[in-house]
Parts: C-alpha cells; structure tokens; sequence
C-alpha cells in the first residue's frame, strides 16, 4: 500500500509525459520546416541546372579547346 501511494505523489510520470509532448511538437515543427525548406531548396536548383544548360548548351562535356 505504501508503494502505491508514493507512485501517486510521484512527479515522474507526469514530468515524463510533458516532456514527451514537448518533443513531439518540437519535432513536429522542425519536420514541417525541412519539409518547406526542402521544396524551395530543390527548386533553386533546379531552375539553376535550367539556366546553366541554356547558358552553357546542353552537351556538358566539359573544357577542352580543339
């Protein structure tokens, strides 16, 4: 009987679930900002490649004079 009753004084369960909830919603904003940052990130990419290949020609192959 003991033991039960100082489970339900205990802070430590409570103290853990609030945690829990603080790193789920922590989480849950650092996902959604790499997931916006990500799809901008990709298109500055790609409309860099775009503009390179128009620049430069699509054929790539480097240097080289002759």
């Amino acid at each position: 009987m003991n033991r039960v009753a100082r489970f339900l004084k205990s802070e430590d369960g409570p103290t853990t679930v609030e945690y829990a909830v603080l790193l789920a919603g922590i989480l849950a904003v650092v996902i959604g900002g790499i997931t916006l940052v990500g799809g901008q990130t990709a298109n500055f990419w790609s409309n860099n490649q775009t503009q390179l290949d128009s620049t430069f020609g699509n054929g790539g192959g480097g240097g080289g004079g002759s």
